[in-house]
Parts: structure tokens; sequence; C-alpha cells
């Protein structure tokens, strides 16, 4: 945990200023003072020249100057007002001791946040970033007094109760160092049960989201439904592992009502699942629905789970996840082949096979088998956007995180020698998701050693059955001459 030291807040130097023009505005409304009389004065001597003849000669009879020109006569003493003088001289004293204060202070470091009240800092805690800048600065320093064993149990209890309310309301935009407070003072022991159980509920909350694909086909044989881990609002100290795991129970919409028995675990800090499709069969069910715009709820029994391997139940409840879905009539389409010539080698520049491997499996016939894996990667700074070349190894899969592609991509990969082809997987991503394949396939022919080519074939079927592609690469790519390992 860091920050920056804080000095002065430019705020109160906007302050002194304001407050010092003030002070200089009052001084100078003094100095001018105000009139006593309408008798014509010298300027040059401030001689009285009340009574005298105007067929006179123009000039000053005490000090000799030239009346005739312009503004030689005042009209008018004007007396200063010293009460006003003195009060505009005090406000202009205390604004600039204020600015030589701030400026002393910030050229030796001082940190202002040190000596404000839990009171004051609690306030400024409670305001959204985006209302008030100190509000990061004013954690910080709580989390500083708390760690040095300045905070009493009440001001402790304070803030813990404070970062439930701000967890708890979705529309305050979240800070993780809520999160840090409430996990470090349950392993202080100063969090509650009770409050351990709030906090947990309210990760539970955004712990899981669910994306249905949002134009479906009446008549398609499934429909696609994503969970992925969510934005849980938890502490970035990773004082603790949370786990959540849901049981999809039911999926209904305005006509029909479907049970399900899916399930998605993920681990919501650290290494672990991420995403899972569920394709629900609908069947007879689409008899019941006509086209248009459909909401689709999702219920599902929801758990938060600490440790990786949910050792300790925090909290359960049943999520409603919601979607409106479109659905179009039978015959039509949602995807687009796209085959503009200059995708071709984007596509291709893309997606690089770095590894065909061959491994022998006994079939439960007892007959000796192959399986073929393939291992995928992505071209470095090929495309602007941001991306993982991260390889690593899954049970008898290798899974490869990708960068972006400039298209979705769709297709039904195979393996093509002396003529014969043989399917081993298939790649379904939108241009805007990262790519993770699983490839294996098992086939009685051994082609370790041998030379082969690898065939991308576009599938609109299975781009049809996915969360989000709808534009897809309409052409075969082929990469010859891959041996295989």
């Amino acid at each position: 945990m860091s920050s920056a030291a804080q000095g002065t807040p430019i705020l109160i130097y906007v302050l002194a200023g304001l407050i010092f023009s003030s002070g200089l505005f009052v001084l100078i409304f003094g100095l001018f003072g105000k009139r006593t009389d309408d008798h014509p004065w010298c300027r040059m001597c401030r001689f009285d020249l009340f009574g005298r003849d105007e067929d006179a000669e123009q000039t000053c009879p005490e000090c000799g100057s030239d009346l005739s020109k312009a503004k030689a006569i005042r009209i008018g003493q004007r007396q200063k007002r010293k009460g006003v003088i003195a009060i505009g001289s005090l406000i202009m004293f205390l604004a600039v001791t204020g600015i030589s204060v701030g400026v002393f202070t910030d050229v030796a470091g001082v940190n202002w946040q040190h000596y404000k009240p839990v009171s004051w800092l609690m306030s400024e805690a409670n305001q959204a970033p985006g209302i008030n800048p100190t509000s990061s600065d004013a954690l910080f320093e709580l989390r500083r007094r708390y760690d040095a064993g300045l905070l009493t149990p009440t001001e402790i209890d304070d803030i813990l109760e404070a970062a439930l309310t701000h967890q708890a309301d979705p529309a305050r935009p979240w800070q993780a160092e809520w999160g840090n407070f409430v996990e470090l003072g349950r392993q202080n022991g100063d969090t509650t049960d009770a409050q351990w159980a709030r906090y947990g509920e309210g990760v539970l909350a955004d712990a899981i989201l669910m994306e249905a694909r949002p134009r479906i086909i009446i008549g398609t044989q499934s429909l696609p439904i994503r969970f992925s881990k969510g934005s849980a609002r938890t502490g970035n100290e990773n004082r603790f592992t949370f786990s959540v795991q849901s049981q999809q129970r039911k999926i209904t919409t305005d006509s029909f009502s479907i049970p399900l028995y899916g399930s998605f675990s993920s681990s919501l800090n650290g290494r672990g699942w991420s995403s899972m499709t569920s394709f629900v069969p609908i069947g007879d069910n689409w008899n019941t629905i006509g086209p248009g715009k459909h909401k689709i709820v999702v219920q599902a029994d929801t758990t938060l789970y600490e440790g990786a391997n949910r050792n300790t139940l925090i909290a359960q409840d049943q999520v409603r996840f919601e979607q409106t879905v479109q659905f179009l009539p039978a015959g039509q389409s949602t995807v687009t082949l796209i085959t503009d010539p200059t995708y071709r080698k984007q596509v291709k520049d893309a997606i690089s096979i770095t590894n065909l491997r061959s491994a022998k499996w006994r079939s439960q016939q007892g007959e000796d088998t192959y399986r073929y894996d393939v291992n995928l990667q992505v071209a470095e700074r090929l495309f602007e956007v941001p991306g993982s070349e991260e390889s690593y190894q899954t049970g008898n899969f290798t899974e490869t995180s990708m960068k972006l592609q400039p298209i979705d991509v769709s297709f039904d990969v195979y393996v093509r020698y002396e003529g014969q082809e043989y399917e081993i997987g298939s790649i379904t991503q939108p241009a805007d998701a990262g790519m993770h394949f699983y490839f294996g396939d098992e086939h009685p022919i051994n082609l370790t050693g041998k030379s082969v080519d690898v065939v991308f074939r576009p599938s609109v079927e299975r781009a049809e059955t996915s969360i989000g592609c709808f534009e897809i690469w309409g052409k075969v790519t082929i990469y010859k001459d891959v041996t295989v390992q």
C-alpha cells in the first residue's frame, strides 16, 4: 500500500489568493477615504480655494500652481478610513501568512492528512472520488492510523460499517481500499462474524456475470449462455482467496420455463476458471415463443467460499440474472461471412501454429488411437489491442491466451495428410475477446513426424451458437507443412 505525501491542497492556495485579493480591495477602499466637503481644493498643495474670485488669476495663491490645467482643482477633501485600512491590512497579512505557511510545509514535506480528526477524514472518505478527489487520500490516512494502532475500537467499527455501506450500494464507485479494511480487520479480529457475512453477500452480488447471445434464430438447437467471473467488490491485497460457485436451477421467458442443471465455479482472485458457456436446449419450447424481444431470466443458487478449495462457507443467495434477447424468425441468419481480402493476411498472421503434437491413446474398444493437440499463438504487436501470450497446460490440453483478432472467427480445424482430412477441434471467438483453445481429438492414424496441412474452415453453424460472433472471416485458411511432433 502506498500513497504520495500530501502537502497543502491547491484549493488552500486558491482560497488564500482570494482572501488576499479581498484584503487588497478593502485596503484600497480605506485609502480612497470618504468625502468630507464640496470645496474646490488645489490638487498640488491641497489649499482650500473656497470663496476665490473666479475672475482672479488662474494660479494657486498658496503654491502658484496653474489652476487652468485639467484636474488641477479637486472638488471635496477626502479622509482616509483608518479602521477599514487596518482591517484590509490584517486580511492581507493573514492571507500572506497562510500562503507562507503552505509553501513552508510543502517544502518541508508536511502531510496535513496526519492532523485531520477522524471525523473529518471519514467525511472525505465517504464521498465518491469523482466528487471529492481527497477521498482516496482520506482512506489512505485512515488505513495508516489503523496499521499504527491509532484508532479506537469505535472508530474502527465506524470505518468497517462505512466500508460495508459502500459495498452494498451499486451506485457508488468501488474503492478496493474499503475491502482491504474489512479483510485486514478480519485477520486482526476486528471484523465481526456478522460483518464478515455481510461483506460476503456484497462480494457475491457482483461475483458472477451472465451473458446470452443477444440475437437467436427461432428453431436453433440451443441457447448459448456464458457465465463469467465478475468484478467482485473485494480488497486488492489478496489477504483472502475467495471462490464462487453457481448452480443454475431454471431459465424462464414470458413463454416457457426450462430446468437447468449447469454449474459454474471460479476463483475471484488468483488463478482459476473465469468463464463457462452453457448450451440450453430449447426443443419444443420454440413453439411457444414468437419473434421479437424477450427477457430471459436465469435463477441460480450462488455460494461464496473462503479458500481456493472452498474451505469455508461465507455467504449464499439465489441470484437472478436477466437479459433481453431478440428472437428472429426461422430461416434467417445472424452471422455474416466477411470475405474482404484485406482481412486475409491479418487473420493468417494473427494465428500461428507453434506446436502440433500427437500422443498415443487406447480407445474404449481397446484399439490404439492418436490424439492431436494444437498449440496456437499470436504474432506479437500485430494489433494495437492488448492481449496475452501466456501458455500453460490444463490436464491433457494446452491452453493459449491470445491477442484480440482483427475480426470474429469461427472455424472447424482439420489436419490434412495425403488428401485425407481429420477434424481435431474448433475455434469460435469474437474479435473483442481473448482466445482460449482446447484442441484434441482422436484418430486411428499415426502422423507423428509427418508434415501436414492444418485447415481452418469457416463455420456459420458454430458461430450461431456462440455468444458474440456475428461477422466472421469467410475464407478457408490453410497452414502448410506443419510437422506433427
